[in-house]
């Protein structure tokens, strides 16, 4: 199954540590991208199992970016990425706020 080809100025991610490519990505955003990030290690499960931890990514770019071009920049696939339609409340997501 492809990826639809998009394009935006922000974008969320869901990246996962235990990946190395997505460390080497996490690595990547740290040193090069406007973004902010945080490591969900507690989210349960609908059965209350404990979920693999994960990291919720925002980044942020002057120019819009084609999801494509972003994925191979980090080394991971543009399933892992999806256009962000409000900064703010992807922001708040991350805390799980509301």
């Amino acid at each position: 199954m492809s990826v639809e080809k998009k394009r935006s100025r922000s974008w969320n991610f869901v990246l996962y540590p235990d990946d190395p490519s997505h460390a080497s990505a996490l690595d990547f955003i740290r040193s090069n991208y406007q973004y902010v990030l945080i490591c969900h290690d507690k989210d349960v499960d609908a059965d209350g199992n404990l979920k693999k931890a994960h990291y919720h990514v925002i980044v942020k770019f002057a120019q819009a970016r084609w999801n494509s071009s972003v994925a191979e920049e980090l080394g991971i696939t543009p399933n892992y990425m999806q256009p962000t339609g409000s900064w703010d409340n992807s922001a708040r997501y991350l805390l799980h706020d509301g």
